[in-house]
């Protein structure tokens, strides 16, 4: 792993010290308010200078996605925290509506398709567009020798193809074009495939959305009739640095189809595959979803995490912490 991440490309590199990792947060200011206190932050800072690094999706679905852009943004300006892009911050930078991403453009909206909005914070066209403007300084990967961090999948070779870029918007276009000129000449490869080709041989949407395959069979997930599955990258993950990430529900969500669970042979305070990764995403992105259900008394089965660095510990927002015990000693 290079230790020449630059301030202007999109892989970065983490300061010396340790480290707070905090999950997809999607909205839930009060879950972030909660973890950090219980994390000992206190305003935008750390008594102890310990820094955070987010790994993306701030935003869409929760309550209040303003709320929550801005305190990061108060963090990373104070010179605590650093931030990646997910998923769905691409999506917003690449203008797409997207189910959960109305706020950005003013407008409530309805998460399971009914008539019924669900309350969200709306962005004033002015936030809007500062908003933007701060997603598109955010890179694809964060780096040291012991630690990395990226939202959905760290692969190598795509690192490696997005080192020295300065435009994230403009390095997926490129590679998406170039996927395309390849499928001209290729009319025998059907759509599944070709869907295929697009999310795996471009690197900003393998390091945002992770790498896929066929399924054997057709599947829903968020309302959705899908072809293709995620790949579970991190069973042959073996890396001198220890990978966190998100991006993939390791809480399933009542009344909410997110396809097949990927975890069901982990515990879930336990890290992936042969010891060197771990995904911190425990779905609080569907909490919207426990808030209408006709069971809820005020307890949340999602969750906010975050992963200290490096003492190996996971913390929840409600201040509960588990030691990683499975992690590989040097």
């Amino acid at each position: 792993m290079s230790g020449s991440g630059n301030s202007q490309g999109m892989v970065r590199q983490l300061p010396d010290g340790p480290i707070d990792v905090v999950g997809d947060v999607h909205g839930e200011i009060e879950a972030l308010e909660q973890l950090l206190t219980h994390l000992g932050y206190r305003g935008n800072n750390h008594p102890q200078g310990r820094h955070l690094a987010f790994v993306g999706d701030l935003v869409d679905r929760g309550a209040d996605s303003p709320a929550v852009v801005r305190k990061v943004r108060d963090l990373i300006e104070a010179g605590t925290a650093q931030c990646i892009l997910g998923n769905h911050e691409m999506n917003i930078l690449r203008g797409l509506n997207k189910l959960g991403n109305a706020w950005i453009y003013g407008q409530q909206e309805s998460l399971d398709h009914s008539s019924t909005p669900h309350p969200q914070v709306v962005a004033t066209p002015e936030d809007a567009k500062n908003f933007i403007q701060f997603f598109k300084t955010f890179p694809l990967a964060l780096e040291r020798h012991d630690l990395c961090v990226v939202h959905a999948c760290w692969d190598s070779a795509c690192i490696e193809l997005v080192r020295q870029e300065t435009c994230v918007r403009e390095a997926f276009d490129r590679h998406m074009a170039r996927i395309d000129r390849e499928l001209e000449s290729r009319p025998e490869v059907d759509n599944i495939d070709r869907s295929l080709r697009r999310q795996n041989f471009n690197p900003v949407k393998v390091l945002t959305s992770g790498p896929e395959f066929r399924a054997n069979k057709p599947f829903e997930a968020n309302g959705k009739v899908r072809n293709n599955e995620r790949r579970r990258w991190w069973m042959e993950y073996r890396n001198e640095a220890f990978c966190v990430f998100g991006h993939y529900w390791r809480t399933l969500v009542p009344g909410l189809s997110n396809g097949r669970h990927l975890f069901d042979d982990h515990m879930a305070e336990q890290a992936l595959g042969p010891g060197y990764s771990m995904c911190i995403d425990y779905s609080v992105g569907g909490r919207w979803k426990e808030r209408i259900a006709s069971e809820y008394q005020g307890k949340f089965i999602t969750r906010l995490a975050a992963l200290r660095w490096p003492e190996k510990v996971l913390f929840y927002e409600n201040g509960q912490s588990y030691d990683l015990g499975n992690i590989p000693r040097d």
